[in-house]
């Protein structure tokens, strides 16, 4: 029985929190994408945006607005930019078709210091090279989420 019992606590998965938001049209410019998670633990936990592409994403990379509000109203935002492709223009990420996941690094080791709802804002900040506005409709995105787990302390 104890052998059986450390198999299924080996099996759990890390995850805490998973949700996703489809975007049968593309991701529009200052379109953005609100999660909230209703933390009940003080634990750090890494915090991950997972983007579904299509092959009709253009770009080697991905601009993406962060903005985390904590339950006291405490705000973070931060601009990041995540490589999509190798050299050769595949697509990074996991998937068996042609639609890729890919896990992003939002925070890690992130400190939940309180309690409550936790809101969190994504949204796309990219332009083409030499032009000042943002691209209206980023398409070859079909989903975008939000993953929280427990860190990995190995």
């Amino acid at each position: 029985m104890v052998g059986y019992c450390m198999l299924f606590l080996g099996c759990q998965s890390p995850e805490i929190f998973v949700d996703f938001q489809k975007l049968p049209n593309g991701w529009k410019t200052n379109e953005g994408l609100n999660f909230e998670f209703d933390n009940q633990s003080t634990q750090s936990s890494d915090i991950f945006v997972l983007v579904r592409t299509t092959p009709e994403y253009e770009f080697s990379n991905l601009f993406v607005i962060a903005k985390i509000t904590s339950p006291k109203g405490e705000v973070q935002i931060d601009t990041l930019e995540y490589e999509m492709a190798y050299s050769d223009g595949r697509q990074m990420g996991e998937g068996l078709t042609a639609v890729k996941t890919h896990k992003l690094w939002l925070k890690e080791a992130y400190d939940f210091n309180e309690m409550g709802v936790y809101s969190f804002e994504i949204e796309q900040a990219m332009r083409r090279s030499k032009d000042i506005h943002g691209i209206s409709q980023l398409l070859g995105i079909t989903d975008v989420g939000l993953q929280i787990e427990k860190p990995n302390l190995e």
